[in-house]
């Protein structure tokens, strides 16, 4: 059967695939077959006559299995290979005549029998590229093995192909000698050169240029590498950091233009800078400060807020924010000095406050209060529910104090710095007790209460019943929230109380519970004129600005911003500014005497006052004890209708009032009358009218006769601040007022006259700031550039400095300096001759630190043949296969000198080649070539003792493969001939009892690969392998049980047609008369 007549069903069954396919699953069918019976067509013999080996017969390639084997026509017994390690055996060679001998399948007809040159003859041109490789041992028995034209190692020997013709009168030969052939290419440059040491550092990023000719490939202009430092002066580059640190990555060049490179590693720089003043800035770490300028120096902008840090008296330097400023951390550097630069330094001043009443509060110093607010917000930075206390100023001003050291002590005065919404409050609570009754009802220890004044009342429990006496049969309770009214009699600790419409209040029981008095008090914001602020830096006489993110506060006089204002320092924490130099530095002048015409006031001063019309001045301390409290009253005139007892109010002409008992009365006329609550605001003098409390008598004059507890107060004219006054002479002056005093003169002495600062009349709805403003120009911080990078940087290597602006001064461009690392992390220079670089300007725009180096490519010298084994001086013949290097000339003879494991370099001569420390002589190469390009060398040829197998590709016809075995011939030996299609040459060998005979052998044919449809298939059954076929395509699928079943269908198919064609023949018992040779033996 051929394949033709089945291929049409064997595609049925792939169902996919090429015809090729097919073939190859056809093929394998068949050998599966085979091997599964011995089938009739697959049966054949073979005669072969023995003698060329011996005893040593090898069989033809289409034998696979021997089956039997009949010598000289006597049967023999066959043994296998295992029977020469049988302990009965005769061993290796035993032989005998009655047995054959299995020995295995060999690569070629007969073995060498001394070592041997081999070669290979075709019968066809076309199979001259044939290879045919023979693995086994060399003449030394060492394996044979070979390198091949790339340098790769191999087993086996690959063995020359010739065509007959090839040789002289056709005969073929072995020479002793052969051309080893290596590939080699020019090793491409990867190092750069520089004429002096260039300084650079492994894993450094450099950016490259050309400066002359043009850039190698595929290196690019603009491209940043990284630096692999061969030696002190020379590189490799590399596409990464880790690669020029780890070698690998490395830039090759591909071709090698004349040019000259520069590296360049370039760093930004920038000049740290300061502000530098003429004069003291006064300016304090952490101080705001805003800009402005003709030209605002980059990168600052206006309307921005900086921070400052203080460097010395003259020198600051500004940050972003005020962490920074605190720490000093990343001050904000100029990149140009600007034009007319101003510095406005901002610090926060808030006005001192105290808190005024419109009656007297009845605070002592060192009293616990609260603050509080119902309808609106509370001044900052009170709050709510928090204890203060109080310092007592007058009966209508206090301060007030975070702790109550602070209050006794002054300190630390709480600064309001919002003005609040609404009515604010202090309270203060204290514990009290109740007697029932109607004259001092409340005892609460040092309550500080008048008569006249107003309290409230708090209750744990519940509050005392009351009735408005006498038996009015009006009754009722304290009640919280109610005001009520302090009336006499009282003490340090009792109080007795009344309704605000004067009514007296009995008490009827004490209720339950805790009752504390409350000493409520509104109070407005007033001010001293002095403002908080940390004066640290500040002095007297310094001309200042104000400013502020909302509006102003109300000032006496009007202040606005872009106005200078001048400094008088109080303290470090307190000063008063002015609205003109020289009243910063005057002092108060004491008064002489005072006195007043109509609305004039005219005061006369001890010494000469310096002032001059227009100007404000602060009126303290005239009018002795003005605005003092009543403590005695003189009687005039004879009265009548009075009685002994009563206590009557009274007031003076501007509504201020007090209370006076008439002790002593003489038929209705007082003789003598005493002050029990002396009220405040009166002056000696002041004439008192009947206000109410008892009848009032007739024609009696009571007038103050003594007051005390003298203070000043605005709302008198003597004591008044900011008064604009008019000059009359060198020591006198009067200002517009009203009041009441002696139009005569009046000594006063104690009294003074002082210029008046700027008042606030009400906060602003912003805090206010002082600007300090101070020219400055932009200067060097120091001599270093700032950087932030140092890495790679040698201590005194040398650079360059580029700019997009002009350089600091004294640097210039082209020039080159050296470059140190300081303590700091940051650059400083020196010239060529070791002077130090000290900047004078900060140059404009942004600056360029370059380490600058150029270099040229490392010419070509050698050639890149992987692991060479070439020794120095050893001559070589280049060949031309592609386009060789320049100055490379085909079949040219050089001579070697091994520059590495995989590298040479080629001399003119072996002398020149073998002097290692020259140079003389050495061809290097000046272009690369093209294709593949080999150079050869002439080698002893290898000769082999053993052939273990033989691989061969397929050809187109047969091929011979001989041997110069001079153990058999002193020609050539052929010892295989190997048929077109087969790769691994496999001959049985089996061994016969004598070397002179025939040998009839009985073998099961080798099937062989199907390559067409003409070829033979050595079965008749097309119905077993299409069953076979089944089964092996079922099997590749996994489906075990199925494949079974159609591989037990075609050994079926094949077991009927063998035994019809095996017909009614038998097979007989065997006896070797050889073996079993007793004639009387009846079996026999």
């Amino acid at each position: 059967m051929i394949v033709s007549d089945i291929i049409d069903d064997v595609i049925d069954i792939l169902g996919r695939g090429t015809k090729t396919d097919a073939y190859k699953r056809l093929a394998e069918a068949v050998t599966v077959l085979s091997r599964k019976g011995r089938w009739n067509p697959l049966i054949r013999y073979v005669d072969i006559k023995a003698g060329i080996d011996g005893t040593t017969l090898t069989l033809p390639r289409e034998v696979e299995t021997v089956l039997a084997v009949n010598w000289n026509c006597q049967p023999l017994l066959g043994r296998s290979e295992w029977f020469q390690f049988h302990l009965n055996g005769g061993g290796q060679f035993n032989t005998g005549g009655w047995n054959w001998d299995n020995r295995g399948d060999f690569p070629t007809y007969q073995d060498i029998l001394n070592p041997a040159y081999l070669t290979a003859i075709c019968r066809l041109k076309s199979d001259l590229d044939t290879r045919l490789l023979v693995l086994g041992y060399n003449e030394l028995d060492e394996v044979l093995r070979y390198q091949d034209a790339d340098g790769v190692w191999h087993d086996g020997l690959p063995v020359d192909m010739h065509l007959t013709t090839d040789f002289p009168y056709g005969i073929p030969y072995v020479e002793s000698t052969r051309s080893f052939f290596r590939n080699f290419t020019t090793v491409k440059p990867s190092q750069l050169t520089s004429v002096s040491a260039h300084e650079l550092t492994e894993g450094e990023q450099v950016t490259i240029s050309a400066i002359t000719g043009t850039v190698p490939s595929p290196l690019t202009v603009g491209t940043s590498y990284f630096v692999g430092k061969d030696s002190d002066t020379l590189i490799s580059l590399y596409t990464t950091r880790e690669g020029s640190l780890s070698d690998t990555g490395k830039v090759i060049i591909t071709d090698t233009p004349s040019s000259t490179i520069s590296l360049k590693d370039s760093r930004i720089v920038s000049v740290q800078t300061k502000f530098t003043s003429a004069t003291a800035h006064n300016i304090s770490n952490g101080t705001r400060v805003e800009i402005t300028a003709d030209v605002i120096p980059a990168p600052f902008v206006a309307n921005t807020t900086y921070y400052a840090s203080k460097i010395d008296n003259n020198n600051v330097a500004l940050h972003s924010n005020l962490s920074d400023a605190e720490s000093n951390l990343d001050p904000i550097d100029c990149t140009d000095v600007g034009n007319l630069v101003v510095l406005n330094a901002k610090q926060t001043i808030y006005p001192s406050s105290f808190l005024s009443f419109s009656v007297n509060h009845n605070y002592v110093t060192g009293d616990a209060v609260t603050v509080s607010n119902p309808s609106g917000e509370l001044p900052s930075p009170l709050l709510p529910n928090t204890t203060y206390y109080v310092r007592y100023l007058t009966t209508k001003r206090i301060s007030i104090h975070n702790n109550q050291f602070d209050a006794i002590n002054n300190e630390n005065i709480i600064v309001l710095t919002t003005k609040g919404t609404g009515s604010s409050s202090i309270v203060k609570a204290i514990p009290s007790g109740i007697t029932v009754g109607s004259a001092q009802q409340i005892t609460a220890p040092s309550h500080g209460l008048n008569a006249g004044d107003f309290v409230q009342f708090l209750t744990s429990g519940t509050f005392p019943s009351t009735e408005i006496p006498p038996a009015s049969g009006t009754f009722g309770t304290i009640t919280q929230g109610t005001v009520y009214k302090v009336a006499s009699p009282l003490s340090a600790d009792t109080f007795t109380i009344k309704n605000t419409s004067d009514q007296a209040i009995d008490i009827l029981n004490t209720g339950n519970g805790q009752i504390q008095s409350i000493i409520q008090r509104t109070f407005f914001i007033g001010f001293t004129g002095e403002w908080e602020t940390d004066a640290t830096n500040l002095a007297t006489n310094q001309a200042i600005q104000l400013d502020s993110e909302g509006t102003f506060p109300t000032t006496n006089p009007v202040v606005t911003t872009a106005t200078d204002y001048y400094i008088k320092k109080i303290s470090d924490k307190k000063i008063e500014l002015y609205t003109n130099t020289a009243n910063t530095t005057k002092v108060p002048v004491a008064t002489a005497s005072r006195y007043r015409t109509g609305n004039e006031v005219f005061v006369t001063t001890a010494s000469v006052h310096g002032f001059t019309t227009g100007d404000k001045v602060d009126v303290e301390g005239i009018g002795g004890t003005l605005d003092g409290v009543c403590s005695t009253v003189s009687l005039g005139g004879t009265g009548t209708g009075y009685i002994a007892g009563q206590v009557g109010l009274f007031a003076n002409a501007a509504g201020n009032q007090c209370q006076i008992k008439l002790d002593t009365v003489s038929s209705g006329d007082p003789t003598v009358v005493s002050v029990v609550a002396g009220g405040e605001g009166f002056a000696i003098g002041n004439a008192l009218t009947y206000v109410s409390g008892f009848s009032a008598g007739t024609s009696k004059t009571f007038t103050v006769a003594t007051v005390t507890n003298g203070v000043n107060n605005v709302s008198n004219v003597y004591s008044q601040d900011s008064v604009a006054i008019t000059v009359t002479s060198t020591t006198q002056f009067k200002f517009t007022g009203s009041g009441l005093n002696s139009v005569t003169p009046v000594l006063e002495p104690a009294g003074t006259v002082s210029p008046s600062p700027i008042r606030v009349v009400s906060l602003g709805d912003s805090d206010l700031d002082i600007v300090l403003k101070k020219s400055v120009t932009v200067t060097p911080y120091d001599n270093t550039l700032k950087t932030d990078d140092t890495t790679y940087i040698q201590d005194g290597m040398l650079v360059k400095l580029t700019t997009t602006g002009a350089l600091p001064l004294p640097f210039a461009t082209g020039t080159n300096y050296k470059i140190y690392v300081d303590s700091t992390g940051f650059f400083r220079f020196k010239t060529t001759s070791d002077i130090d670089v000290a900047l004078l300007s900060i140059g404009s725009g942004v600056h360029t630190v370059n380490i600058d180096r150029n270099f040229t490519l490392v010419p070509m010298t050698d050639l890149a043949v992987p692991n060479h084994l070439f020794n120095n001086g050893d001559a070589v013949t280049a060949q031309e296969v592609g386009v060789l290097p320049t100055p490379f000339v085909d079949e040219t003879i050089y001579y070697v000198r091994s520059t590495g494991d995989d590298t040479i370099a080629l001399y003119d001569t072996s002398a020149h080649a073998i002097a290692t420390g020259s140079t003389t002589g050495r061809i290097a190469p000046t272009t690369s070539g093209t294709g593949v390009n080999q150079i050869y060398q002439i080698v002893s040829n290898t000769k082999v003792s053993r052939v273990i197998q033989v691989i061969k590709d397929e050809s187109d016809g047969y091929i011979d493969l001989l041997a110069m075995d001079d153990g058999r011939s002193t020609d050539l030996t052929q010892i295989g001939t190997y048929h077109p299609d087969e790769t691994r040459p496999a001959y049985r060998r089996i061994i016969v009892p004598e070397c002179n005979g025939t040998a009839r052998v009985r073998f099961q044919v080798r099937t062989f690969n199907i390559k067409s449809d003409d070829d033979y298939i050595p079965l008749e059954s097309s119905v077993a392998l299409i069953c076979m076929l089944r089964s092996m395509e079922l099997f590749r699928t996994g489906n075990f049980e199925e494949a079974k079943k159609y591989e037990a269908q075609a050994l079926s198919f094949l077991r009927e047609e063998k035994s019809s064609m095996d017909g009614g023949a038998n097979t007989f018992i065997q006896f070797n008369k050889n073996v079993f040779n007793r004639s009387q033996d009846v079996m026999q």
